[in-house]
């Protein structure tokens, strides 16, 4: 005869505990203050609490079924792809960022965005699980600063003119063309006086 089980320490099934743990994750789901949702690997959300659809306008029943893709600002659709890409590959353990979702009224809100990976029984990757943090509108105005500050960086070092940004006769910022014109590198003008690149006459 085969033998006999295991008991289990306190009394319950593997089922039981099972189910016991579902019902606390679920709990802690829906009774979140934080935004979770849980999405399939191809990006489509399966399943979102209250707390995510409030911030974003939406009734639960509208977001289900719907891409990730269709909440987020086309500025971070790129980087979030790649994230989730590496997150499913376990190239990294858990993606996290910050990132504009797209409300239900066309607003937009920053949030900052946690997302682990969900293993199922065999150890393969079944889902991503997200939780959602609204930024307060003062930190948000700092992002958009350092979004207006890298705009700005871009475009002084694409333009075909050589650019050099002085104060006080001290030179703050130099673009390449501009260290092009007096054959040196940008961080070599930094610091020195506009009239050292002046002729004497």
């Amino acid at each position: 005869p085969p033998p006999p089980a295991s008991p289990v320490p306190d009394g319950r099934t593997s089922e039981v505990r099972l189910k016991e743990s579902e019902d606390r994750f679920r709990s802690v789901f829906e009774q979140s203050s934080l935004g979770m949702a849980l999405t399939s690997l191809d990006g489509l959300i399966r399943s979102a609490n209250q707390s995510f659809c409030r911030m974003l306008g939406y009734s639960v029943e509208e977001v289900l079924g719907r891409h990730f893709s269709e909440f987020t600002h086309p500025d971070h659709l790129t980087e979030n792809r790649e994230g989730a890409r590496k997150l499913a590959a376990g190239e990294i353990p858990h993606y996290r960022t910050e990132k504009r979702y797209l409300r239900k009224d066309g607003s937009t809100v920053w949030a900052w965005l946690s997302s682990t990976r969900l293993l199922d029984a065999a150890g393969k990757p079944s889902y991503f699980l997200s939780t959602i943090e609204a930024i307060p509108e003062r930190k948000a105005s700092g992002a958009r600063l350092k979004e207006s500050e890298e705009r700005f960086h871009q475009l002084f070092e694409a333009t075909t003119e050589g650019i050099v940004v002085h104060q006080d006769d001290r030179i703050l910022f130099a673009n390449r063309n501009a260290a092009d014109v007096f054959g040196c590198e940008a961080s070599e003008l930094v610091g020195r006086s506009v009239t050292d690149l002046v002729a004497l006459e």
